[in-house]
């Protein structure tokens, strides 16, 4: 006997309905006891529901953001507070007739307490004097053909720097988070800026190029 695709249809809905003929069609009417643990779980998760912050967290994705993000705010948190930690120091300058002076405003340094040093010294430079006192670091570095390189950290407080200006170049540079002034004049190049409260300068006398100065600046570590 054959059958149409329609009765083939129908034949299935009776079998099913037919399985299922004992489930109750009002819910009102199944009587089901839920475990103690069960109703612990549902509490719990009403409770989250209830939160502010549940519909942030309610998926792994969620949580995954929501981690980045605080992740994200901390890294920002501590670079504000390195920020508001180190000293604030602006260079200042007057323009006179013969020469530019510089001096310093905001958190001056007094004394140093943090030494700094050229890390990394040219090839066949070696040491050739050294000077440290509370106000001032200074080491000299000379090579055989008569090249030298003079480092200088100062405190910031009461010091003030004077250029000629008279044939003299000056241009501003950025190296990393430093903006330097360097100045060149008849086989010198003199670079100075400002870092964590105290005054820097690299001075170069004989065959430098601004790449070396660049370089030299890099250089400048804590000891």
């Amino acid at each position: 006997m054959s059958m149409t695709k329609a009765e083939l249809k129908q034949a299935f809905r009776e079998a099913a309905s037919y399985e299922f003929r004992d489930v109750p069609c009002n819910d009102s009417q199944i009587q089901h006891t839920f475990s103690p643990e069960f109703e612990q779980r549902i509490a719990k998760l009403i409770q989250k529901e209830k939160s502010v912050f549940w519909h942030f967290v309610n998926t792994a994705s969620k949580r995954a953001a929501a981690i980045i993000i605080v992740l994200v705010m901390l890294f920002t948190t501590a670079c504000s507070v390195k920020a508001i930690r180190e000293p604030l120091v602006r260079f200042l300058s007057e323009v006179h007739e013969t020469f530019t002076e510089y001096f310093f405003d905001g958190e001056k340094t007094t004394a140093i307490t943090d030494k700094y040093q050229i890390s990394v010294i040219p090839d066949g430079f070696i040491e050739e004097s050294a000077v440290e006192t509370a106000e001032v670091v200074n080491s000299v570095f000379k090579n055989a053909q008569g090249n030298s390189i003079h480092f200088t950290q100062a405190i910031t407080d009461k010091t003030n720097i004077f250029v000629d200006g008279e044939k003299v170049n000056s241009k501003t540079i950025t190296v990393a988070e430093h903006e330097a002034t360097l100045y060149s004049q008849d086989g010198i190049l003199f670079a100075m800026w400002t870092h964590d409260g105290y005054y820097f300068e690299v001075v170069c006398y004989g065959d430098f190029s601004e790449a070396d100065v660049i370089s030299l600046i890099q250089s400048v570590k804590l000891k």
